[in-house]
């Protein structure tokens, strides 16, 4: 939809939802499929869950300072172009 591609809000807020659906489906296979084939149900603790949600935050804060430290993206330039 052109109104989603011209706001970046909303194509960051559709990009986080298919992201998060194609997550959510490869966890739902391969959870179901490992539970079947065991024949018992599995609940990751509070701790697993803990120590996931840190991996992934501290891999944002790397990005974050590689993005501000290293030449990642080019310098945007406001100057206007001279016509010779």
């Amino acid at each position: 939809m052109a109104s989603v591609r011209a706001n970046p809000q909303s194509l960051f807020a559709a990009s986080v939802m298919v992201v998060g659906a194609f997550l959510a489906n490869r966890l739902n296979v391969s959870i179901t499929g490992l539970e079947a084939s065991a024949g018992a149900r599995y609940v990751p603790s509070w701790m697993e869950v803990a120590v996931t949600m840190s991996i992934v935050a501290l891999g944002f804060v790397i990005f974050s300072y590689a993005v501000r430290l290293l030449p990642v993206f080019p310098k945007e330039s406001h100057e206007q172009p001279s016509h010779a």
